[in-house]
This record gives structure tokens, sequence and C-alpha cells, in this order.
């Protein structure tokens, strides 16, 4: 399933190459479908995730998840200057930003089913909201430096609005009309195609020797893939969390999960809004999705063996 859906990334990636090529896509236009992906199509997938029915014996699982996620987060912006030092470059940023932040929703959402059910998926939900939020405070300040770092952009971005809209739905049970859900669920759908398609076209700047000999590459992917979500399963099974209530040794497992996945392809589209390479994102994205074929299940199977 893991090689399945890395398969279809990759085919979307292809597809933004061979646009970028055929010139259908410039990088005005690659940078303009950015924008809109982050200020529209992402808020409208938070907002759809939540449009579900209300079920009060979810909210003690997600209200874990959803604080796992901020911990999560939280250790990962620490730990990255560690192990990725400051040099005169700016991709060192973007190389923090993929070692910390991963795709919460492509590629967990469907492996969390087959393990948990449907249930499981709303644990991820949990994950990707915080993401979002976290995206929109210490993601532009790790691309763009402290400057960047506003209180008021803290408490009033994409991420923020979003999410309060979603959590405000699901508890409130509003009701929308049909047409409403048609069109949130439409632009929802759009997030991962366009957003590996625009992997891709960033990824055509990039010489196929560049993709797989930059050993910094390699060290984010390390990071992403493998330390960091082992350290923080550890931690958890330390602590003693699935044991905690019933049903938390189903968020352990959806977390390590979640915690597993290659780097996000918003990675890329920050870098673009910051006028930062755009090609460099595009092969941290690409080396960590391609490797996760193997990590993935490695450290999937070292969370159950931990549990047992």
């Amino acid at each position: 399933m893991i090689a399945e859906r890395v398969a279809v990334l990759l085919l979307l990636v292809g597809l933004g190459v061979l646009v970028r090529r055929a010139g259908i896509i410039d990088s005005v236009l690659a940078r303009k479908l950015s924008n809109f992906l982050l200020l529209v199509v992402n808020p409208v997938l938070i907002v759809k995730a939540y449009l579900r029915p209300f079920d009060a014996g979810e909210i003690r699982c997600y209200a874990a998840a959803f604080a796992l996620s901020i911990l999560a987060h939280g250790l990962w912006a620490l730990l990255a200057p560690v192990f990725i030092r400051r040099r005169e470059d700016t991709e060192y940023r973007q190389e923090r930003l993929a070692s910390i932040y991963p795709n919460c929703g492509f590629m967990a959402i469907p492996l969390v089913v087959a393990i948990l059910g449907e249930t499981g998926a709303f644990y991820i939900i949990a994950f990707l909201s915080v993401q979002a939020v976290y995206l929109w405070s210490h993601g532009l300040g790790c691309l763009g430096g402290r400057r960047h770092i506003r209180p008021r952009k803290m408490l009033v971005n994409p991420g923020v609005i979003s999410l309060s809209i979603g959590l405000l739905l699901y508890f409130t049970q509003l009701p929308l009309p049909n047409l409403v859900r048609e069109a949130v669920s439409d632009i929802a759908s759009m997030n991962t195609p366009l957003a590996m398609v625009l992997t891709g076209v960033f990824l055509s700047e990039v010489k196929p020797r560049e993709l797989f000999g930059d050993i910094r590459v390699f060290r984010a992917a390390a990071l992403r893939l493998l330390l960091f979500p082992a350290l923080f399963l550890v931690l958890l099974r330390i602590s003693g969390f699935p044991g905690w209530f019933q049903g938390a040794d189903e968020v352990y497992l959806a977390v390590a999960v979640v915690t597993a996945c290659p780097t996000a392809a918003f990675s890329i589209l920050f870098s673009a809004r910051m006028n930062l390479s755009g090609a460099h994102s595009a092969k941290l994205v690409a080396v960590s999705t391609i490797l996760s074929i193997l990590t993935l299940p490695v450290i999937t199977y070292f969370a159950q063996a931990i549990l047992s």
C-alpha cells in the first residue's frame, strides 16, 4: 500500500516535470498556484475534514492526538537546528522545514484507515490541523527569520481560521446545503494532485545527478523518516501513554504512521511564497517520498513492536 501511494505521487510529480518542460506552466504561474493552494485549497481541506457526524466517544482520543501533534512539532522544531546548522546559504532553512513537517494527508490517512479503520483517520485530522497552524507561524519564521513571526499572524492566519471553522462545524453540527458540501469537497480534492504537480514543476529545474548527489538532502530525509519519529515514539512509550486510557494505543499507532511520513509538499509551496529555491525543496520532498517506501514499514513495525 505504501509503494502504491508513493507511485501515485511520483506519477503526479512526473506530470509536473512534463508540463514545465512543455511550457504549459512556467515559474511565475507555479508561484501563483502555490499561493492558491496555501490560501484557498488547504484551508478548505481542513474544513472538509470536520464535516462529519459528532461522536462524543471520539473526543478524548481526538484531543490526545491534537496534544501529541503539538508536542511532536514542538520537539522537532527544537531538534532541527541542532542537526542542521546555520550556513551562509539559505537552503538550510528549507532543510529544517523539510525535517519537521510530514505529509499528513495523502500518505497517512489511507495507511491509518487500513490499520485502524475510519476512526483512525479522525486522529490524523487532528495532526493535520495542528500542522497547518504551525506552518503559518513557525514555518514562516523558519524560512524567513524572526521578522516573519508576528503575534497577529500567529493568531490570524489560514491555519487558525480553517481550524476554528472546522471545529465550529463539527461541535455544532450546523447543517450546510449539499451544494456547499459538494463545492468544499471538490476544492479539497485538488490538494494532493496540484501540490505534487507543482513539486514536479520545481523539480524540473534539478538535474538527475543533483537529485541523489546532495548529502544535505539525505540528512534531512534521515531526520524526517527515521530519527525524529523513532525518538518521539520511544518517549511516548516511556511515558506509558498507550495505556493511559481506552483507545490510547490506537492513537499511538496512528501517530506512529503520520510521524514517519515523508516531507510535506507544502514545504515547497512555502519556499515559493518566501522567494526561496523551489528546486531545493522539491529535492527534499522527492527523495524523502521515495525513501519512505523502505522506512515507513520499518517505523510502523517498530511502533507495534514496542507497544506489545
